[in-house]
């Protein structure tokens, strides 16, 4: 590939300050959290555990995590900067190190390091939700690195075989996708002659050194499990592409992926066999799962790059850099409005003022807890308190999945696991449509109590502990039932409802609350001065929360309260233009 030139140097500076600017946010996966708390124990102990120690519904069953080294390397990571710094600063590093390995593919491809450039900034945007601290990021950057140092493989040199070994040792020991290094090492055995013979023997010998991990031939059963297509079913993440969605994240990755193709049709690129069957080698995969999707950054990167060059129009190239400035700088703020700029995890996502609070009354013990939310209190609570289950579906399997899954809709089969496993405490997330059932049970019951309430999480805990709890407020979303309260119902609302405004977390819900009591006592009290109250509290949130139709209802209701027909009506036009849309 030559020298780099000061241009060269100038286009990778370019594509290293994009990476880590869009790399650069609170990160809102839940999954870094059990990788932390595995990492931690394994430093901790000096040893991989090989069984199961957090969550109840595994505890004890044998595991084996594939990923561990990448476990522990977050971890340390986290050990060194701390946790908000190290957090970010991991996946900035590996983000950047992604996309120079991208841009060395793309030139091995021949490509123009412009063009190459311009891609990526294309292309990152699409991706961005991949960059979080998550095994797949790291993964997929030393799939790129393997695949680049095949395409410069030169057999007579032993520092060659050397770096292709360990980046395929490291690999194993990282996560399961390792098993593509097999099937790349096939395609370029297949579509590159020179080097067959030499491919063809380091083929053989990555299999005896795949078993250089701490589970030996038993890696690969866990690997393979990951096929179930159960799972498939079961995991939001795992579904393929055509059945994962129809959001704006999905929809310009199908854009992206149409415009790779569509660069073959360009007058000779369309005999590149060898680039189009190598998109396509990476494209394949997501239509299992969309797990695989970073690989599409790395399959589609170097042959777009070098379909492009080969395009002789004037102004092609000023032309695209248009069209990848406008998908770096607009396609974040539609892709990914929800990710906040800044370090370390994003808690608004994680229920750690509800933890908090319960650690700050000594209670301990065991807890059900959301599936995402299990590896959270594994590595910020425990061992005061135990996940039932976490995000590791391929720990729990099916049966473990489907006890939590029977809790959640049957409140007699989530009696049951109490019976066993006699729960301290109980988080629900009430924005989530999966739990209505379990709250409202937890609600009228005599075994819990509401002790905690926020805009997204609510606590309850056994009522034997004798915590003041909550009488009238519940967990939920829908704020109507305050329109039954009678007056001591309502004076005793007013209190709850402040207790939920003191907490930040609580703002939202806490609004909303008051705005609803605020109608239905201007309905008692026959006293308009109440809907102005109401009024105010849903401008506030309609303000904050555009996208939330139940506001603008009832802040309609509240101008219909203080005779304002006109706005009432502007503002159900825009009701019914957002359910349109």
């Amino acid at each position: 590939m030559g020298r780099k030139t000061l241009k060269d140097k100038a286009f990778f500076v370019l594509v290293l300050a994009c990476a880590s600017y869009l790399a650069w946010f609170k990160s809102v996966d839940p999954d870094p959290f059990f990788h932390l708390a595995v990492g931690r124990q394994i430093v901790e102990e000096g040893e991989i555990t090989p069984t199961e120690q957090f969550c109840l519904v595994s505890h004890g069953k044998p595991f084996l995590n594939h990923e561990w080294l990448f476990d522990v390397a977050l971890f340390s990571t986290t050990l060194v900067l701390g946790d908000e710094l190290g957090l970010t600063l991991f996946k900035v590093l590996f983000a950047c190190l992604l996309c120079v390995s991208v841009i060395l593919l793309s030139l091995s491809f021949g490509g123009d390091i412009a063009f190459a450039s311009f891609s990526i900034l294309l292309a990152l945007p699409i991706f961005r939700y991949s960059l979080e601290p998550r095994p797949h990021l790291v993964a997929y950057t030393i799939c790129a690195l393997f695949v680049l140092a095949l395409k410069r493989f030169k057999a007579q040199n032993m520092l060659h075989w050397l770096f292709v070994f360990g980046l395929f040792v490291l690999w194993v020991n990282l996560h399961g996708s390792f098993i593509l290094a097999f099937f790349i090492t096939g395609f370029f055995i297949v579509f590159w002659k020179e080097q067959r013979k030499h491919l063809f023997v380091a083929l053989l010998i990555f299999f005896p050194l795949s078993l250089l991990n701490p589970y030996g031939m038993e890696l690969y059963k866990t690997v393979f499990h990951h096929l179930d297509p159960s799972y498939r079913r079961i995991v939001p993440e795992w579904k393929p592409f055509l059945s994962a969605g129809t959001d704006h994240g999905h929809l310009f990755l199908g854009i992206y992926c149409a415009l790779v193709l569509v660069s073959f049709l360009w007058k000779k690129n369309y005999e590149k066999v060898q680039n189009f069957a190598f998109f396509v080698f990476f494209l394949v995969p997501i239509f299992f799962s969309m797990r695989f999707s970073l690989g599409v950054l790395v399959g589609s990167v170097p042959v777009l790059s070098k379909n492009l060059q080969g395009i002789r129009m004037r102004g092609i190239k000023p032309a695209f850099f248009g069209l990848s400035l406008i998908s770096f700088l607009f396609l974040p703020k539609v892709i990914s409005p929800y990710l906040k700029h800044g370090i370390g995890p994003d808690y608004d996502e994680q229920p750690k003022s509800a933890v908090d609070f319960a650690l700050s009354k000594g209670i301990s013990g065991n807890a059900f807890v959301p599936f995402h939310v299990g590896g959270f209190i594994s590595y910020y609570a425990y061992p005061a308190l135990k996940p039932f289950i976490d995000g590791r579906a391929y720990v729990h399997e099916k049966e473990g999945i489907q006890k939590y899954l029977e809790a959640l809709q049957d409140y007699d089969s989530f009696l049951r696991l109490d019976d066993i496993f006699h729960f301290e405490a109980v988080i629900v997330e009430i924005t989530d449509p999966s739990v209505p059932v379990l709250s409202k049970g937890l609600s009228s019951q005599d075994r819990f109590k509401l002790v905690y309430l926020d805009s997204r999480f609510a606590l309850f805990t056994r009522r034997e502990r004798g915590l003041e709890g909550f009488k009238v407020l519940r967990a939920t979303t829908d704020p109507r039932y305050l329109f039954t309260l009678d007056h001591e119902g309502i004076r005793q609302a007013e209190v709850e409802i402040q207790k939920v405004l003191q907490n930040e977390n609580g703002r939202l819900i806490g609004l909303l609350l008051t705005g609803v009591l605020s109608l239905h006592k201007a309905d008692v009290f026959r006293d308009t001065a109440f809907c102005g109250e109401a009024k105010e509290a849903f401008e506030r949130l309609v303000q904050e929360r555009k996208d939330v139709v139940m506001f603008k209802v009832f802040l309609a209701k509240s101008l219909l309260c203080l005779g304002l027909e006109e706005e009432a009506k502007n503002v159900a036009h825009e009701i019914q233009g957002q359910i349109e849309e």
